[in-house]
């Protein structure tokens, strides 16, 4: 059957020339969104989505037309509001009441799952009642296709009626099942939904591949949107020029008192100066003190108890891999890089999922432009490739940039710890102290299943003589005064670019680091030297220096990101926006303790150095 044919017939059947079925074909997908279902809103500073019925007061904004209530599917829909064009009179401004830019006013985005790919056909369930016809843009995973633009809603007035005509040149109205979408892959996709013209009611949109279909009346149930909104309305309110970049830099290995503004031997100058400058909390803490579940915390604002990975798990489940912070911030307009240490399993795409993808496993050295390189170095050269290259580029960004220092290269027994050849001599001078809590009495005190642990086995390779643990900590401290000059390269990038005054920092361990305390070695049993961990939050808007006592963790970092971005976090979260304390907004109540999950091992494996859990 040629196009021409084909939308005949569907020209045929919406105009009800001949019968048609509603029953969508079995071996064809059909899913449906409730328009108040979005799970973000952004571009909203002109023009904004509100939820009917309104849980605020919004007559300031609302037209002479009422609510269109009695008959919405799930008894809810949204206009966007203010409605400055209610008829042909009223002045038609580009970029004011009107954008024939896909995605550049008043976006939604509605991540949902799809269990087929391919091509789907959407509709549009809207009420127009003036002589306006109105429209919107649709689009997918943060691109505007053409075959998604101008959806136009011409027939049908003053009552709900589906649409999925696009209109073109030599038609106004345009033709039926012309709004088209193309789904890469089975899995997780975030639907857009973007201003054309204001004062357009949406109550819910179906996409099917079924290109015979028509959809009527409230048709089939709703999809379930993968990451809700926490409000029913969204205020009008954020440029999103104003938005700023976000540098979320992590280290492996690195705990809370390594840092030189606090301790009496190490040397951290640059993380010193972003302390100085920003705001220290001085009680961070991880809720699993591992690598990988940990850093799938830090993606995904959930404790491990909850998204469920760690080292030789499957991958993290649809909804909290649709959820984590990239994935928002990629759907909201945001530029989106990861550089150095994944080792993590997240399903769905990651070349989808973030612009710039660089993961990288443990290395001593790379290569880049021909030269020999510490891998530390390495990844602060491609993070800042990033943010050269994000220069001329009008959207913000976000990039996560993950050291491997200060992590021991377990291969390396006799070694461990390694860093660029100019720290060699760093350290040489001093005699480290004994670490606390390091004596026999306090070893013999512990339980047999620690003291056979991998705990064990790794303090001999690093402690159990007073010359390896000199040699030892010396290493570490190296290591660690190794990343602090990387963010200080990357710091002076992003001065460079002019890009320093407007992108918030955020540094932070990924867990702590036992050395020598109670004759054990790791980080995954527990004590505050295995769970707490630095964490900085420089935002160059906050010009005074602070430090914060209150409980900061591991999980409330997507939340601090999404927040910063101007956007909402999901409910699901269990974590908190960290800004509540930034900007001193008074809280009923801020935790005061946290439930921690952390694991031991009575075997000496280095790649799974844990089996069960100690709660």
């Amino acid at each position: 059957m040629s196009k021409y044919v084909k939308n005949a017939f569907l020209v045929a059947c919406t105009l009800g020339v001949f019968s048609c079925t509603n029953t969508p074909s079995t071996s064809t997908a059909t899913l449906a969104i409730e328009a108040e279902d979005y799970a973000s809103q952004h571009l909203s500073d002109k023009r904004a989505w509100i939820t009917f019925p309104s849980t605020e007061s919004i007559q300031d904004l609302m037209d002479a037309d009422p609510p269109h209530l009695e008959d919405a599917s799930g008894g809810a829909y949204i206009e966007l509001l203010p409605d400055t064009r209610q008829t042909h009179d009223h002045a038609l401004v580009r970029g004011e009441n009107f954008t024939n830019e896909a995605g550049a006013m008043a976006v939604l985005h509605y991540p949902v799952f799809f269990e087929k790919p391919g091509t789907y056909y959407v509709w549009a369930r809207a009420y127009s009642t003036g002589s306006e016809d109105n429209g919107l843009h649709v689009g997918i995973n943060g691109r505007w296709p053409a075959s998604g633009q101008r959806l136009q809603l011409c027939k049908g007035k003053k009552q709900w009626t589906w649409s999925s005509a696009q209109r073109v040149k030599d038609n106004h109205c345009g033709v039926p099942n012309t709004i088209i979408l193309e789904v890469p892959s089975a899995g997780v996709h975030t639907v857009m939904v973007s201003m054309r013209e204001d004062g357009f009611e949406l109550d819910k949109l179906l996409l099917t591949q079924d290109i015979n279909y028509v959809p009527q009346g409230h048709d089939v149930q709703a999809t379930k949107v993968l990451a809700q909104n926490n409000t029913q309305t969204s205020p009008i309110t954020n440029d999103d020029k104003s938005r700023p970049n976000i540098l979320f830099i992590l280290a492996d290995d690195h705990r809370w008192d390594m840092l030189g503004k606090y301790h009496p031997i190490v040397k951290t100058p640059q993380l010193d100066a972003l302390a100085n400058e920003g705001t220290v909390f001085r009680n961070a803490f991880v809720t699993t003190p591992i690598c990988a579940s940990s850093r799938v915390s830090i993606l995904s604002g959930l404790t491990e108890r909850t998204h469920d990975f760690t080292f030789q798990q499957p991958s993290t489940g649809v909804q909290e891999s649709a959820n984590m912070y990239p994935n928002l911030l990629k759907n909201a307009g945001y530029r989106t890089a990861f550089v150095g240490k994944y080792e993590i399993k997240i399903q769905g795409d990651n070349n989808e999922r973030f612009d710039f993808f660089k993961p990288l496993l443990q290395a001593k050295t790379e290569q880049y432009e021909g030269s020999t390189l510490p891998q530390t170095y390495y990844i602060a050269e491609l993070a800042k490739d990033f943010i050269e290259d994000s220069r001329n580029d009008e959207k913000p960004w976000v990039m996560a940039v993950n050291f491997w220092n200060p992590h021991a290269h377990d291969i390396d027994i006799e070694d461990q710890y390694h860093y660029p050849p100019e720290f060699e001599s760093m350290y040489t001078d001093v005699t480290i102290p004994q670490a606390r809590l390091s004596d026999d009495e306090t070893f013999n005190a512990l339980p047999d299943f620690l003291k056979a642990s991998a705990g064990r086995v790794r303090w001999a390779w690093r402690y159990d003589t007073p010359e390896k643990y000199q040699r030892m900590i010396k290493r570490y401290y190296r290591a660690v005064s190794s990343v602090d000059k990387a963010v200080g390269m990357i710091r002076e990038s992003l001065a460079q670019q002019g890009m320093a005054e407007n992108t918030i920092i955020i540094y932070m361990g990924d867990n702590g680091y036992s050395l020598n305390e109670r004759q054990l070695a790791g980080k995954w049993f527990g004590w505050d030297e295995d769970l707490r961990v630095p964490l900085i939050i420089y935002d160059p808007r906050q010009t005074q220096p602070r430090e914060i006592t209150d409980i900061a963790l591991n999980i409330d970092i997507p939340s601090t990101i999404v927040d910063a971005a101007n956007l909402t976090p999901p409910k699901t979260y269990q974590g908190e926006s960290l800004f509540a304390l930034l900007d001193n907004v008074q809280q009923q109540q801020w935790r005061d303790g946290f439930f921690l999950r952390a694991y031991v091992s009575t075997e000496p494996s280095i790649d799974s150095p844990y089996r069960g859990s100690a709660n």
